[in-house]
């Protein structure tokens, strides 16, 4: 099967793509190309260095189908948050909340930034973040045909060009991504579902990834609410 850009008329989702991309390249592939001065290292065209094709498509997958495929079993999934919560250094180092959808309803929610602002309460922080992922996760959501054509017209953007941040315009070599998507279009073909993947190494090793999802319905009806 190919993976087809946007029909007509879709304008709408192909710019929403475009920005949920520049934003998520501003707040964690930016920094990477920052000289200790404080200059970027150039303009023009420059090759992601903490993002692969890999992690493009997983915000991206996570922006339309929310948190639900990471629940299987509630109980370790609430256990696995405590601990990565405790394992979170307090700080401001980035946004508590990160839109990474097309349509601002989803987020994550970064347990660093998280965790300071409910310093010295980490029990009600865990209860208060597990019940609204859980409550997050009943919720289906999601098509694979818009997911499949954002897939799509992120090809499309990042063959024109049209990924600029700071004014560096990130790309990956077209050969590299259309590999990619090769791969995830068989995956498709072979098992009648999308895949679900991880960060790369690369992004794991310079952005240190901890966070949860949520929905912004769930996120707007719990406790959390205070934090939008």
């Amino acid at each position: 099967m190919e993976i087809n850009g946007p029909r007509h008329g879709d304008s709408r989702e192909g710019k929403g793509v475009q920005a949920t991309v520049i934003r998520q390249f501003r707040l964690h592939e930016v920094p990477h190309h920052t000289l200790r001065t404080g200059l970027k290292t150039g303009y023009g065209s420059v090759v992601p260095i903490a993002h692969t094709p890999a992690d493009i498509y997983k915000f991206l997958h996570q922006g339309e189908f929310g948190i639900g495929h990471i629940v299987d079993d509630p109980m370790t999934f609430g256990n696995n948050l405590a601990r990565d919560l405790l394992k979170a250094r307090p700080e401001a180092d980035r946004p508590i909340l990160e839109d990474v959808s097309r349509d601002g309803t989803v987020f994550r929610v970064n347990l660093r930034p998280y965790r300071l602002r409910f310093k010295d309460d980490e029990d009600t922080a865990c209860a208060c973040l597990l019940k609204a992922c859980l409550e997050s996760a009943e919720r289906v959501r999601g098509s694979g045909e818009r997911f499949l054509a954002a897939l799509a017209r992120f090809r499309d953007l990042n063959r024109a060009g049209s990924l600029v941040v700071d004014g560096m315009v990130f790309a990956f070599a077209s050969d590299t991504l259309d590999s990619f998507l090769m791969e995830v279009a068989d995956f498709v073909q072979t098992y009648n579902s999308l895949p679900i993947l991880s960060h790369s190494l690369e992004y794991k090793r310079l952005n240190n990834p901890s966070y949860r999802v949520l929905d912004l319905e769930t996120l707007k009806n719990s406790e959390l609410s205070r934090l939008l």
